[in-house]
């Protein structure tokens, strides 16, 4: 039998802090409040720039069942603004997520993608 080191739902999660663009931290998966985090490649995927538009297309309806929206990716604050600045969106895109985050969440590595 395999067993895996992924998330499943309704497993205790240990919250986690991000980068934001105003320099401050945000945690995700602090107790209280209903939390959606998306995981995108990064400002190189114009895959992911289309997503973050869907996802800004559906964010007042998330927000209306009491859910906030964040992205995040293994991206630099210089990648990060750009992609900002191009996706227009209304929620935090949040940066520097680093390999040890990305095995304990159960993503799978692009190593191109990775910021070291």
């Amino acid at each position: 039998m395999e067993t895996t080191s992924k998330l499943h739902p309704g497993q205790p999660f240990a919250p986690i802090s991000f980068k934001q663009l105003d320099g401050g931290n945000f945690i995700f998966g602090a107790a209280g409040a209903w939390q959606a985090l998306f995981v995108i490649r990064g400002q190189h995927c114009p895959i992911c720039k289309s997503y973050l538009s869907e996802i800004e297309q559906r964010r007042e309806a998330l927000a209306a069942l009491g859910v906030s929206v964040s992205a995040v990716s293994a991206d630099s604050e210089a990648q990060t603004r750009i992609t900002d600045e191009a996706a227009k969106v209304n929620f935090p895109l949040l940066y520097g997520m680093d390999e040890a985050t990305m095995h304990w969440l159960g993503l799978y590595e692009d190593r191109a993608s990775v910021v070291s």
